[in-house]
């Protein structure tokens, strides 16, 4: 926080008193305020602390189960849907024919009542040959195939798709280290071929040079190290 000695108006209670700038969000704050600017950037940082420590927990399970990535999840959940559409076409297919079914045995009942009546007939005036043997025979013959086969229905498999297949695609990941991506500072003397080799690898980290000749207690108190941008360098 820098400090100031005029009359400033704090932007939190709107107030013209003398107070201090936070170098964070650079507003200004009086001295009553200040404390309670400081309150909320550390419930804020408890905030961050909170969402770390769920990510952790997340992590933590997909490492022990990977089953609960949700990318495993949505292709399940295909899966189920899948599924029941399957299910759904095959019970609606099943009660068609099952409807179909029902009159034809009838109808084959129907069939069957008049052969027998016609068998008892034959039998009891005992005038039968050969071609009456055969005849019977033949209608039997039918009426089993009838059963077992329904002459009007049969299963058509069509070449529609009722449900979208899916695959997985995996893309290039970009190789850019993690601590790469916030811009870290690398440190190195003042060896010209030592930075011409960090840009190779960390093209827009900080360089921190001087180092070897620098006081370790120095470098940790200093706020006003010379930094310089490594691409910068490299067009100089």
């Amino acid at each position: 926080m820098a400090t100031g000695t005029s009359r400033t108006r704090c932007s939190r209670c709107d107030k013209e008193r003398r107070g201090a700038k936070c170098d964070g969000c650079s507003q200004l704050y009086c001295y009553d305020c200040l404390p309670h600017h400081r309150q909320e950037l550390s419930k804020e940082l408890d905030e961050i602390e909170t969402t770390r420590n769920l990510f952790r927990q997340t992590l933590t399970e997909q490492t022990q189960d990977p089953k609960k990535h949700s990318l495993i999840k949505q292709i399940n959940q295909w899966e189920e849907d899948s599924i029941k559409k399957i299910k759904q076409t095959a019970h609606e297919c099943r009660q068609l024919l099952l409807q179909h079914t029902i009159e034809h045995i009838t109808q084959i009942e129907v069939n069957l009542a008049k052969l027998t009546d016609k068998l008892k007939k034959t039998r009891q005036e005992n005038d039968f040959n050969e071609i009456d043997l055969n005849e019977f025979k033949s209608k039997l013959a039918q009426l089993a195939k009838e059963l077992d086969k329904p002459p009007n229905a049969s299963i058509k498999q069509e070449n529609i798709a009722i449900i979208n297949r899916i695959s997985v695609v995996v893309s290039p990941t970009n190789k850019t280290p993690f601590l790469q991506s916030i811009n870290p500072a690398i440190f190195f003397d003042d060896s010209r071929e030592n930075i011409d080799r960090a840009k190779t690898y960390v093209p827009s980290a900080q360089v921190i040079y001087g180092i070897n000749n620098l006081d370790p207690d120095i470098l940790i108190k200093s706020t006003s190290i010379e930094s310089r941008n490594i691409q910068n360098d490299h067009s100089t």
